[in-house]
């Protein structure tokens, strides 16, 4: 398993630099006509343009799989065999390129502390609990190797630390999880037989879960419950550090309440094009994703932020009246401007009781860049604070999710925009026989060009579709 985004980025890296598969995608692929600079790299076989031994690219595939399944010894094993075997043929050349692959995979490997004699897949489950919070830690070892691990938070327990594990253990496990060879956990667990035959099930092989009193595993288990003790109280010391910025924002901005929830919104357009509205949720300091929204502008056509702004205002106000759903303060990403249309917005609809504020972005001034301005409801001036104060770091958190977050949706519909094609229009058409026609013949022009016995031959097209596509084009 991955413990985070880097370490999933820093494995594609790896993959990307040692083993020559490609890494474009689909769309990508069927459009190329000539190869990347990857296949002068000889790090892509270039299987877009040529034509490509598929039992040796599947040897590459499954050389990729050895190594994400931490089964590192043994593809340095049979990649050393390969290049002696590429030198005895006096393939040099070949034989240099898979020592470079090896070396590659043991850089990656002397990250990777040694902590295990065994040269098994184990995971070591342990934990942390006071004032009703329990915080899980799992270390990850594979091939007796620490590869990563992962900790996860528990508030307003009432159970037994045994049921709570045992619990722990059935979902971390139930959805994919990659199971390893044991468990380690903290004392025996409740229906551990029946967890055990369980995993042992879904794995394929016998999978042990183990309560170790001693030796190198229980040594194991002391760690990750240190490991756990120290997340708990990181945890605790931020959670105070946001609950005292938070008070500190009240008093600073004369607000009606304690911020404990905020709301952003961001407008994202090129020019008017496909704009969209975004709206992040922040709890504690915290972001709470299954209440972001996002908003399709519209009621404007045309480059107009106030416009905009005021339309997702509405609309968002509109719905958190009838679900009785609203934040302790609104936050506008903009200046004096986007401000006045929101308070514009909430007169309108009579709500008083929320706080808004509008945080404004730094611009270059005089060969320098401005600092950020907070711009505050009855106040002439903006507010500026220092670079490094916790209420500005906490406000350009939450500005720059929501911003990220429009952006995201502003960009997935550009993407659709420019996927839509001329074949949209013809009856009947929609998009598996969109796809599978662009498949076949590769560009808009050659499905033009063909005839009507060539288009019914793609998979799912009859010869209906076909006569009516060969008439759309042909209409002259």
């Amino acid at each position: 398993p991955f413990a985070s985004a880097h370490a999933v980025r820093e494995t594609l890296q790896v993959i990307h630099k040692t083993f020559p598969i490609r890494k474009c995608a689909q769309r990508i692929f069927r459009k190329r006509t000539r190869p990347c600079i990857n296949f002068q790299l000889k790090r892509c076989l270039a299987p877009c343009c040529y034509e490509i031994d598929k039992q040796e690219y599947d040897q590459i595939v499954k050389k990729v799989l050895f190594f994400l399944r931490g089964q590192d010894r043994e593809l340095i094993a049979q990649l050393t065999k390969e290049m002696e075997a590429e030198s005895e043929t006096l393939n040099f050349e070949r034989a240099a390129l898979i020592r470079d692959q090896i070396q590659a995979i043991q850089k990656t490997l002397e990250k990777q502390k040694v902590v295990s004699t065994r040269l098994i897949d184990q995971d070591i489950v342990s934990y942390f609990t006071k004032d009703f919070v329990m915080e899980v830690f799992i270390l990850f070892i594979r091939q007796g190797r620490m590869v990563g691990s992962q900790s996860f938070t528990f508030r307003q327990l009432k159970l037994e630390d045994e049921e709570v594990i045992s619990s722990f253990l059935a979902q971390f496990y139930q959805n994919g999880k990659f199971i390893p060879d044991e468990i380690i956990v903290p004392f025996k667990i409740d229906n551990q037989a029946v967890i055990e035959e369980w995993l042992s099930e879904k794995k394929g092989k016998k999978v042990k879960i183990i309560a170790p009193q001693k030796g190198e595993r229980k040594n194991l288990l002391c760690m990750a419950t240190e490991n756990a003790r120290f997340m708990w109280e990181n945890r605790c010391s931020r959670e105070e550090q946001i609950l005292r910025t938070l008070e500190d924002m009240k008093q600073r901005f004369h607000l009606r309440r304690n911020p404990k929830s905020i709301e952003c919104f961001d407008v994202s357009n090129l020019f008017g094009d496909q704009a969209v509205g975004s709206l992040v949720r922040f709890e504690n300091g915290e972001p709470v994703k299954q209440k972001y929204r996002r908003y399709k502008i519209k009621t404007i056509s045309q480059a107009n932020d106030y416009g905009m702004m005021y339309e997702i205002i509405k609309r968002r106000l509109s719905q958190g009246i009838e679900d009785r759903d609203l934040p302790d303060l609104f936050m506008i990403d903009g200046g004096k401007g986007q401000l006045h249309v929101a308070r514009e917005v909430m007169k309108e609809l009579g709500v008083e009781e929320i706080d808004v504020i509008a945080l404004a972005k730094s611009h270059p001034e005089g060969g320098k860049r401005s600092p950020e301005k907070i711009f505050l409801v009855n106040h002439k001036d903006p507010l500026i604070l220092a670079k490094n104060h916790s209420i500005l770091q906490l406000l350009q958190r939450i500005r720059d999710e929501s911003h990220r977050f429009a952006i995201a949706y502003h960009r997935k519909l550009r993407q659709k925009k420019q996927t839509q094609s001329i074949l949209d229009n013809i009856p009947g058409i929609g998009p598996i026989k969109k796809k599978n026609l662009l498949n076949q013949f590769g560009s808009l022009e050659r499905i033009k060009a063909a005839s009507e016995a060539e288009l019914s031959s793609v998979p799912s097209v009859s010869k209906t579709d076909a006569k009516e596509i060969f008439n759309f084009f042909h209409k002259d």
